[in-house]
């Protein structure tokens, strides 16, 4: 029942935002289906945020609602303009829409399928994201109160738990289970819009419809379903094969020693793990660069519903709407945006709300529209430099970055970040080998379009400028970064790193020279949004080689994972196009031409199924991580495990308020700890106290904190405990096996005068404070 009601929702919000895609998207073959479900997310969470932000919401669940409400009025209005249109529309088009609502219902099956068999919250980052879930579906005003630290706003990215939990809200699904189905929806909204994206490109290239949706199938599958090739090192190792020496110069963490076994798969728990932790330099089994390069399939197995897997689909949103803008010839007056306001506003907004889901995608996707702005602005430059031009390129410069920034201010006045700077990596480079475990897929398809760009290069070296432009901007960082280095003395690590940083800088050399030597119009539209996107992916990798964004962590592991993740997301994209275009010269070459591309199709197809050996791997294994029964319901481990507790959260969902503060044992992160706030939403004194430090640099809120819960167990002074009840705003005390082992107190009897129990399942009990001035 869950499920359909999930879906029917969602089915509806993408229906109420087909109208406004369609009016927004007129370059897209599908005008937009293939994305309007994500849109429609967002048209529905950001008035419910802002509204809240102001403190005029009605309510948790009226709220979204009456938001809905309005949006399915105005869509209806808008459609009955637009009718003849969208009738004629689905007529031409239906091949089209038909392949991409059957590639989202396909991919949210076969998620929903892999999800129910590891749906339990209770390990890694979970009990954070849904803490953050709850908080955010319980709030009427925000940003939400941090369920681990009480009286305090979130001071994280939320706006993705709250987008993705308004569905569940409207429909009074359990978060426990909306927890799981976002997780569904996430890759089945991003295999949609890959495939309107690809489709859309390759057929204005001169493929046909059924080309152009069999390179959408394989875009979705690379971005959400293929592995790295770090899987076929499993295959090998879990075979047996490779001396110990072998395993020591492959030097991934886990395969250090050649293996006794001789099984297909690997036997050992989460060995999967491995594929996300493969670039680092390990000396004496130490890590000397741990990194972490997660990738889609990874992360939606894992199951942490983190920012950055929230903002694929979003991601996607926004690369459509800067190919939209791409397309359009006309010239950037101030004429032109009056013209098209709606267009420009969703520009803005739309990268907004993407710094709101997560922030790592604010400044690199800010970027790649000034990119595309450069380009259309290069472009008109050789017509002649114009006064009204000029105004027209500063006022949607501007206009963008104030709709990406001030509305959202609300959440930036009270966001306290952890950035401290830029630094220079200093650390161990990367090994080749380990770039190409990660990207070897990616650098195989690519590896003849660039070939066959390569081999013109008479052409594009006569066309000087870009040549010269596109150099200077991708040597920059290197000679940036070799000067930073040496005046720090540190040359050891210098031939290691330039040996990656150099081959990519000249791909990407290449790529931006190509994307500015063709004219940005309809007929190159194609080419150069291939080029342009080919050209930020692989300006991240080489950008992650060099600098890291110093955090928290003071190491560039932040950095590589989330820029990283970006670039899959990216090279997703473009790579099936590149595909597209070296097989039809190759169909066009010669004999030795065509056999060549022959052969390069078969290693494509080899390294596709390598990569197909970890999703494979981890749904076969999908026992080895279980840890409840099938279902999609995150908390239904829980009724097996610890049926006390289960029943003890339930009664708090049924009967607490959103506003009432509870008090639970403080323990250490990535542990039970915190449970009953995570899995209630309800905010608790303190819990998963270092994750906190890391969201707020500080531990000045914290301080006192896990002594004043331990007081409540712990002192017999009812005057003192009601006092420090009353500071916290505390209405349920929760006493159970970690509080019993914590503060090794067997029960609350001292505080009977001021505690009344309410709910007492074997082994656990909820008391509500009494009010002592009644």
């Amino acid at each position: 029942m869950d499920i359909s009601l999930w879906l029917l929702i969602i089915e509806f919000l993408g229906l109420v935002a087909f109208p406004f895609t369609y009016v927004l998207f007129p370059v897209l073959k599908d005008r937009g289906y293939g994305f309007a479900k994500p849109l429609g997310l967002l048209m529905l969470a950001f008035p419910v945020w802002l509204l809240g932000s102001m403190h005029l919401s009605a309510g948790p669940r009226i709220m979204p609602i009456l938001v809905l409400v309005a949006l399915t009025i105005a869509s209806a209005m808008l459609a009955r303009r637009k009718w003849p249109e969208l009738l004629d529309f689905f007529r031409r088009e239906k091949t089209l829409v038909l392949s991409i609502e059957g590639i989202f219902l396909l991919f949210f099956l076969c998620f929903a399928l892999l999800r129910a068999g590891v749906s339990a919250i209770g390990h890694t980052e979970q009990p954070m994201d849904f803490a953050f879930l709850n908080a955010s579906m319980l709030a009427s005003s925000f940003p939400p109160e941090d369920p681990w630290l009480s009286g305090n706003g979130i001071n994280y990215y939320y706006f993705g738990y709250l987008t993705l939990g308004l569905p569940g809200v409207i429909t009074g699904i359990s978060s426990s289970v909306v927890y799981n189905l976002a997780l569904v929806l996430l890759p089945a909204m991003a295999a949609a819009g890959v495939m309107s994206l690809v489709a859309t490109v390759v057929v204005r290239a001169g493929a046909s419809l059924k080309v152009g949706i069999g390179l959408g199938v394989v875009g979705a599958l690379m971005l959400s379903v293929f592995g790295n090739l770090e899987g076929l090192l499993e295959m090998i190792h879990s075979w047996g094969l490779g001396s110990d020496g072998f395993w020591e110069s492959v030097g991934v963490k886990g395969l250090e020693t050649q293996s006794s076994g001789s099984s297909f798969f690997p036997n050992d728990n989460w060995w999967w793990w491995r594929s996300s932790r493969v670039i680092d330099t390990v000396m004496a089994g130490s890590s000397l660069d741990f990194t972490i390069q997660e990738y889609p399939f990874f992360s939606s197995y894992l199951g942490d519903l983190h920012p950055h897997v929230m903002s694929i689909p979003f991601v996607l949103l926004f690369l459509a709407l800067c190919l939209n803008f791409l397309a359009d010839t006309a010239s950037m007056t101030i004429a032109w945006i009056k013209q098209r306001w709606f267009n420009v506003t969703m520009i803005g907004l739309t990268l907004g709300a993407l710094g709101f889901i997560n922030a790592w995608d604010l400044p690199v996707f800010f970027a790649v529209f000034m990119g595309v702005i450069a380009l259309k602005t290069y472009g008109g430059l050789r017509n002649g430099w114009r006064r009204d031009y000029a105004l027209g390129v500063l006022a949607v410069c501007a206009i963008v970055l104030g709709l990406a920034v001030v509305p959202f201010l609300p959440y930036y006045s009270s966001f306290s970040g952890q950035v401290k700077g830029i630094e220079a990596s200093a650390t161990p480079g990367t090994s080749v080998l380990h770039l190409t475990v990660v990207w070897g897929v990616f650098f195989a398809a690519l590896a003849p379009f660039l070939l066959l760009h390569l081999s013109q290069w008479r052409q594009w070296v006569q066309a000087r400028r870009p040549l010269v432009i596109a150099s200077v901007m991708s040597m920059a960082p290197i000679i940036l970064w070799f000067v930073i280095t040496l005046v720090r003395g540190d040359t050891d690590q210098i031939p290691d790193r330039l040996l990656v940083a150099l081959p990519l800088a000249l791909i990407l050399a290449l790529l931006l020279a190509r994307a500015m030597k063709a004219p940005a119009n309809q007929d190159n539209l194609p080419s150069v949004f291939t080029f342009g996107v080919l050209a930020v992916g692989v300006a991240l990798l080489m950008g992650s080689e060099l600098f890291y964004v110093v955090d928290v962590f003071n190491t560039r592991m932040n950095t590589m994972f989330k820029l990283y993740y970006q670039a899959w997301i990216l090279l997703a994209v473009a790579t099936p196009v590149a595909i597209y275009y070296w097989a039809r010269t190759a169909s066009r070459g010669g004999l030795w031409i065509r056999r060549a591309g022959v052969g390069w199709g078969v290693v494509l197809g080899l390294g596709a199924l390598g990569a197909l050996y970890l999703p494979i791997g981890m749904a076969v294994t999908v026992g080895d991580s279980a840890s409840g029964p099938y279902t999609l319901d995150g908390a239904a481990f829980l009724s097996e495990r610890s049926s006390s507790e289960h029943a003890a959260i339930e009664w708090l969902k049924r009967n607490a308020d959103a506003v009432d503060g509870i008090v639970e044992a403080v323990g250490n992160d990535y542990t039970e700890y915190g449970r009953v706030s995570s899995f209630t939403g309800l905010p608790t004194v303190l819990n998963w106290a270092g994750h906190e430090l890391q969201w707020r640099g500080s531990s000045e809120l914290m301080d006192g904190r896990a002594e004043d819960v331990a007081l409540v167990y712990q002192s017999g002074d009812v005057n003192l405990v009601e006092d420090v009840l009353a500071r916290y705003d505390v209405r349920y005390v929760i006493f159970g096996p970690r509080e019993r082992s914590t503060y090794q107190v067997q029960s609350l009897e001292h505080l009977s005068v001021l505690l009344t129990p309410v709910f007492s399942p074997e082994g656990f009990t909820i008391y509500e404070v009494r009010d002592t001035d009644a």
